[in-house]
Parts: C-alpha cells; sequence; structure tokens
C-alpha cells in the first residue's frame, strides 16, 4: 500500500499525507506494537483490529491502482506524443473551407489499449493492406507517436509551411522504434477470412496521420489524426 502511495506524482497534495497513513497503519498494525500494548481481552483484541481493518478499508478507497511496469526499454521514460498527450485532441471534428465537418480523431478509440476489437477487424476487411491492429500498451503508444513526429519535423514543417487547407491529410513515412512488435490485430488471409495476425507478422512499425486546422501557432496549426501500428511490407 506504501508502494501505490509512492507512484502518485510529486505534485500530488495528497501523496506525503497517504504515505505517512499507510506507514502508520503498518506502524500500529505490527506485531511489535501489540506487545508493548500487553496484555489484553479477546474483546479488546478484536475491537483494535476492527479499527485498524477499518483504516486500511478507508486508505484503500484513496489509493490508485498499483501499476504495471511500462513495456517501454530498459533506461528509457514515456514521452508524450504531444502537449496533453494522444487524449488532448481524441475525438477533434475539422471543419474544412466549405463547412464540412470530418472525420473524428481517432488514436486511441480506433487503436489504442482499450479499442474494441471490431475496429481492427473492420479495418483488416476494409483497409488495403488487409491488417487491423492497435497497441497494446498506452506508455509505448505515446513514446513511439512522439519519436515518429519528432524524426519527421522537416517535414511537418514543410507541409504546414504550404498553408494546407483545414482538413488536409499528412501521413507521415512509416517509422521502425526498433522495438519488436507493438501490438496486435487481425487479418485478411488468401481465402478473405479475417484472422488474427500470425507471429511472422509483427507489427514493428508505426504510422501517423496528421490532419490541418487551418489555424496559426499558438494554436495547434495540426494534430494527430489517428496513429497505429502495421507490419512491414504492407
Amino acid at each position: 500500500m506504501r508502494e501505490r502511495a509512492r507512484q502518485l506524482p510529486a505534485t500530488d497534495p495528497n501523496r506525503n499525507y497517504l504515505i505517512d497513513q499507510a506507514e502508520g497503519l503498518r506502524t500500529s498494525f505490527g506485531d511489535s506494537s501489540l506487545t508493548e500494548l500487553g496484555p489484553m481481552t479477546q474483546e479488546q483484541l478484536n475491537g483494535l483490529m476492527s479499527d485498524e481493518i477499518a483504516g486500511l478499508v478507508r486508505l484503500e478507497a484513496e489509493l490508485p491502482p498499483l501499476r504495471e511496469p511500462l513495456s517501454v526499454p530498459e533506461g528509457s521514460q514515456t514521452r508524450l506524443s504531444q502537449e496533453g498527450g494522444l487524449m488532448a485532441t481524441e475525438g477533434t471534428e475539422i471543419t474544412d473551407a466549405q463547412g464540412n465537418v470530418g472525420e473524428r480523431s481517432h488514436p486511441l478509440e480506433k487503436h489504442g489499449p482499450d479499442a474494441a476489437e471490431h475496429w481492427q477487424k473492420g479495418q483488416a476487411r476494409t483497409n488495403r493492406s488487409g491488417i487491423g491492429a492497435k497497441f497494446t500498451d498506452r506508455a509505448v503508444m505515446e513514446t513511439v507517436t512522439a519519436q515518429a513526429i519528432e524524426v519527421n519535423q522537416p517535414g511537418i514543417r514543410t507541409w504546414l509551411d504550404g498553408n494546407p487547407p483545414a482538413g488536409t491529410r499528412y501521413a507521415l513515412p512509416r517509422y521502425d522504434p526498433g522495438m519488436g512488435n507493438l501490438g496486435e490485430g487481425f487479418f485478411r488471409n488468401a481465402e478473405g477470412n479475417i484472422v488474427p495476425l500470425p507471429p511472422e507478422m509483427p507489427l514493428t512499425q508505426v504510422q501517423v496521420v496528421l490532419i490541418s486546422t487551418g489555424q496559426a501557432p499558438p494554436a495547434r496549426p495540426c494534430i494527430i489524426h489517428t496513429v497505429y501500428p502495421t507490419v512491414a511490407g504492407y
């Protein structure tokens, strides 16, 4: 429980309080502390245990779930794909010069770790590549998207210098972060059946698609329309 409290951001005003509370409960409920209280009746012991258990339950409700280790290379750290991360512009609809409202941006909805399976199956059925895939780790998704955007900055600047109209999409060159398989998905085989991607088709590359907002800085001149893992050569 102390470990979960320590995982809170250092800027969280509740972090130190929760760490102290967890440590206090551990100390007061330890065997040595019970011994120091001297002889107790069973009723007294039951009462003390009830108080301590109630304290643990209250503290448990205040703590976030214990995080799993990130699936990123040792020594690296998670990077946000943009200010505020992918969620900052998820679901944004861009209206073009003719007043047409475009498709919502959807990197997380369709390709994030929590994306519904029907999205990938539908993409495998209709995509020219025959592949529909998603990332299986949100931290990895953010990090490799940030890397793909960084290495393609010259091309992005050239594209934006041309003042693309609102709603114009720009697919970055595919990026291989060198991390092996990045996700899971489905594939349309030679018989036209939609099947899970086999091990010999790892999702090692990242495809980022930007879309112009038609706005100038300090507003975002473009946002991430979508990003997904894909198989080299498809």
